[in-house]
């Protein structure tokens, strides 16, 4: 299975570009979409938490997606979507055994039934008090159909004692592929007390997800 390795810009958390972005993120935020600032207000910052040895994987929970849960839920993520009129029903989430990735007995899908602007399915993980400056990799499993030019990709979040510090996202995969690893690599700010990763959907079509990891060397 080829590997590719991602190497991104990284946004403020006041959701602006330095270098411009790719077309995903652009598009996101013509359409008003402040990504950090949701998944901020979403999430509990595990400020409190006792953080854990470097050079290990960090505790990613369900990172196969092997939990069976309750419809609409997936133990161990969180699922944030734009919100559209009361009775919309934009995006279907659940867990896919069907397709799922080679050795696995089922995956992540999630597919945009009507337009919306995004749906992501996240969570957040302690990293280690002396994890900065080191290289910290975001890895899964990943394949798409018919996947609109916004793109199927992987998103990271570091933050802070004061919220989000910053963001990394994924080349977006987009139409038909089969899975490939992908590989989102950042160097942890200084200041970093957890990460919030991600599987974002920004257009039309079907993502999934699967064998998800969090590293440090």
């Amino acid at each position: 299975m080829i590997g590719v390795l991602q190497r991104v810009v990284m946004l403020s958390s006041s959701c602006s570009q330095r270098d411009g972005g790719h077309a995903a993120t652009r598009s996101a935020m013509r359409l008003g979409f402040g990504l950090t600032c949701l998944i901020a207000t979403s999430l509990l910052l595990l400020s409190g938490c006792q953080t854990l040895p470097a050079g290990q994987p960090l505790p990613l929970k369900n990172p196969g997606f092997e939990e069976r849960a309750a419809e609409g839920n997936i133990p161990g993520w969180e699922i944030e979507q734009h919100v559209g009129p009361p009775e919309e029903v934009a995006y279907e989430v659940t867990m896919d055994a069907a397709g799922a990735s080679f050795g696995s007995s089922q995956s992540l899908r999630l597919t945009r039934l009507t337009k919306q602007v995004y749906a992501v399915v996240h969570q957040t993980v302690p990293v280690p008090s002396d994890a900065a400056g080191k290289q910290l990799t975001f890895s899964a499993q990943l394949k798409t159909r018919d996947v609109g030019p916004d793109g199927w990709l992987m998103t990271l979040t570091m933050n802070g004692a004061d919220g989000p510090m910053g963001r990394v996202m994924a080349k977006p995969l987009t139409g038909t592929s089969g899975w490939q690893k992908v590989d989102l690599a950042v160097t942890v700010r200084p200041g970093t007390r957890s990460v919030a990763v991600g599987f974002l959907l920004l257009d039309s079509g079907t993502g999934w997800a699967d064998d998800a990891s969090l590293t440090l060397p």
